[in-house]
């Protein structure tokens, strides 16, 4: 008796020797499926044959031996079994990605279901090679589908393998390339310094990034911009993260520092028409100064109003109620000048004023 064999088309089976405890036996052999690529009988031992298969489905042959010996036949038996299994085919990648990023992993990719083999029992081993010549196995990938692979540190060759009832089938194999990750920066025209209480703007680049992402996100104007105003109370590590067109993504992060004192901002327009708008002249974080005193003067240098400390009936500093009139009435349109005198020791902030009524 010989194991059973299950073997694949194209493949070379035998050979089959027969022996007895008799001396001179001769062995006469039947096959019962010639299609498998060996003749329908014969005598003696069985020489090596390639298997054949131009079915559709498994073939499977019985071979027969029927031992004879000075005239006398002895019982006969099967004394092989043999399955021929159709060669795999239509075997391919059906997804893979093309591209890779640096550190990130690879995938998905999806193997086709192939046809071939036993019909129903199917190992499968996924394969990387540098070159697209030398494949080596990727530990764990024994599946159809390959949601990711390892990341790669260069261009890289995947295929398939399957075995099935004998046979192995392997897909032709995809390249992926491997995509620079973008270099990320961030600028600021403050040169990351602000004073408490401002706002500062942050830009990241590359500006044509498909996706930005800040931390720590409630400190920023909006995290996915490529340029928000930030306005830390504190000095604050801003990161943000950059993905290209090509899906890959870096990050770089910079400290923004926060000075102690609130910088003020004059605005340089009042309209006292009633409107809603600039209808007083608003000083940003003069609040923080309650012992201000300012003084307005027309183009002739002439001192026009006094707000704040030392200002005619004024219990403190200004806190941005003044609508452009003296004495009840308005002020004429035109160009004013202001001095404001913190009282803190800082310099005084001078500047203009335009009054449109």
């Amino acid at each position: 008796f010989v194991a059973d064999l299950s073997i694949c088309a194209n493949t070379t089976a035998g050979p089959i020797n027969f022996s007895s405890n008799l001396p001179g036996t001769v062995f006469n052999w039947v096959n019962s499926e010639p299609a498998i690529g060996l003749g329908g009988s014969g005598t003696g031992n069985i020489p090596a044959f390639v298997a054949a298969n131009n079915t559709n489905n498994q073939l499977n042959a019985n071979i027969s031996v029927t031992p004879v010996l000075n005239g006398c036949t002895g019982n006969t038996i099967t004394a092989a079994r043999i399955a021929v299994n159709r060669a795999i085919s239509n075997f391919s990648i059906q997804s893979a990605p093309t591209i890779a990023c640096p550190a990130q992993p690879v995938g998905p990719f999806v193997g086709s279901v192939p046809f071939g083999g036993d019909g129903y029992s199917y190992t499968f081993q996924w394969q990387s090679s540098p070159n697209g010549t030398t494949f080596t196995d990727i530990p764990g990938a024994t599946s159809r589908q390959l949601p990711a692979a390892p990341a790669i540190i260069a261009n890289t060759w995947y295929r398939l393998v399957t075995v099935s009832g004998g046979c192995v089938g392997q897909t032709a194999p995809v390249r992926v390339n491997l995509q620079p990750k973008p270099t990320v920066t961030i600028t600021n025209n403050d040169n990351f310094i602000i004073n408490i209480g401002n706002s500062t703007q942050l830009f990241a680049s590359p500006a044509n990034g498909i996706a930005y992402e800040w931390t720590p996100r409630n400190l920023v104007s909006n995290y996915q911009s490529a340029s928000p105003f930030v306005s830390p109370t504190s000095d604050t590590r801003f990161t943000v993260k950059v993905t290209n067109a090509e899906g890959c993504s870096d990050t770089a992060s910079q400290v923004v520092r926060v000075i102690a004192g609130y910088q003020i901002f004059p605005n340089n327009v009042l309209t006292p028409n009633g409107d809603g708008y600039n209808d007083t002249w608003k000083i940003k974080n003069i609040e923080f100064y309650p012992n201000n005193s300012i003084k307005i003067f027309n183009a002739n240098g002439q001192l026009v109003k006094q707000l704040g400390v030392g200002a005619p009936g004024s219990a403190g500093g200004y806190v941005g109620d003044w609508d452009g009139r003296v004495n009840g009435v308005k002020l004429p349109t035109g160009t004013y000048y202001y001095s404001i005198d913190l009282n803190n020791g800082a310099a005084i902030v001078k500047g203009f004023l335009t009054i449109l009524n």
